[in-house]
């Protein structure tokens, strides 16, 4: 049983039998929600939502819908 268990890549078990899992990245927020979502989203901001109402809607940060505003030449304002 301790034989199977430096094999499965254990610490101290060589670099080479260890694999590095790299975490998955997620979509950008203008690539998940398409063009018409980016329109709904810019809308929404300049009938008067907030950034942070609108990153909680869309499952991201205020600061990704800060960005991605500032991307569509859209100004923000801070709230």
């Amino acid at each position: 049983m301790a034989n199977t268990w430096l094999k499965s890549g254990a610490p101290g078990s060589s670099s080479a039998a260890r694999q590095r899992v790299q975490p998955k990245q997620r979509a950008l927020l203008g690539e998940r929600i398409g063009e018409d979502g980016v329109a709904d989203l810019i809308a929404k901001f300049r009938a008067g939502v907030t950034k942070h109402q609108l990153a909680e809607e869309y499952g991201c940060s205020p600061s990704t819908i800060e960005r991605l505003l500032r991307l569509r030449g859209v100004g923000w304002r801070r709230s």
